[in-house]
């Protein structure tokens, strides 16, 4: 099994603590390292490369936000995953802004954070399943409509029409494979096929757009 790096960045120490604890009895994940804050992040991520960043967003000397962007900008390959308590339209639409690959709820399940780490390596989003729908697709919607063809349809096939919905509603290539009794390679030159269609360079983007599309819907 491959070794998924993560680094946690919370300014809270019993939280911090806790998640390590929780995460290092996780097979497959190893801690690489902790930060307190926004600007240790970006510190930490420079020395350590984790695939997986866990982020606060309210800490002291810069927030989790603002550290997401300059990690994104600086380190486009790390995925970041918001972890907050905060179910909020503003930090949600910002965190996608500037580069996060999902946005989760300190409330969620061990099971639901094992696998939006999973799927944040893989470079595929993840949003906690307890945020509001309507506040993801309010935002997106409302993004580039521009950038949307009038006739999706005319640009992509039926295939690549089902394969984008079923990426979008999180499904990895395997499960993607077994649902449509196709090879895993195959879902890959799909997938393929529709981000060169479309100009999209990364599965984050590739999510937004079908959404803004009303192609699918998270």
């Amino acid at each position: 099994m491959e070794i998924i790096k993560v680094l946690i960045v919370d300014d809270h120490t019993l939280f911090r603590n806790g998640l390590r604890k929780l995460l290092e009895s996780t097979e497959g994940i190893e801690i690489v390292a902790e930060a307190t804050n926004g600007l240790e992040a970006i510190t930490q991520v420079a020395i350590t490369s984790p695939d997986v960043v866990l982020m606060d967003i309210a800490m002291p000397e810069m927030d989790g936000l603002d550290a997401t962007r300059e990690i994104h900008n600086q380190f486009p390959r790390v995925a970041i995953l918001l972890l907050t308590m905060y179910d909020n339209e503003e930090f949600l639409k910002k965190s996608l802004e500037y580069g996060a690959t999902g946005y989760l709820l300190k409330s969620v399940s061990t099971q639901e954070l094992y696998l939006a780490i999973q799927m944040a390596a893989k470079g595929q989003p993840y949003f906690s399943s307890s945020l509001s729908r309507r506040m993801i697709n309010k935002f997106l919607d409302g993004r580039a409509p521009s950038l949307i063809p009038q006739d999706i349809y005319s640009v992509l096939s039926n295939r690549e029409i089902e394969i984008l919905r079923l990426i979008t509603a999180g499904k990895p290539n395997k499960a993607i494979a077994n649902r449509l009794c196709i090879s895993i390679k195959t879902v890959e030159k799909h997938r393929n096929n529709i981000m060169q269609k479309l100009e999209i360079h990364n599965v984050v983007d590739l999510v937004k757009y079908a959404l803004r599309s009303g192609v699918a819907h998270l």
